[in-house]
């Protein structure tokens, strides 16, 4: 769901975090080495309320297999610039 800031923000209310906080949390969390490497095709996607709302695609799954590759290259230039 590209919107799901807007059901989160849904649930918790919009005093209590801006909306550029939520999608700050967001990106940093689907952006984990650990969140990229468990998205595998045909595996359950769990809505907010804990409920099944799909399954992750085998496109979805490739996309998240070269954003990990791609931030692991990232690390490991950084590593060896800083050697």
């Amino acid at each position: 769901m590209a919107n799901i800031h807007l059901a989160i923000m849904s649930k918790i209310g919009t005093q209590e975090f801006e909306t550029a906080v939520v999608k700050k949390a967001l990106h940093r969390y689907v952006s984990k080495p650990s969140y990229l490497y468990n998205i595998k095709a045909g595996a359950k996607r769990i809505g907010l309320d804990g409920k099944p709302v799909g399954v992750v695609t085998s496109s979805e799954e490739n996309f998240s297999k070269a954003r990990l590759k791609n931030l692991l290259n990232c690390d490991a230039e950084n590593a060896s610039k800083h050697r």
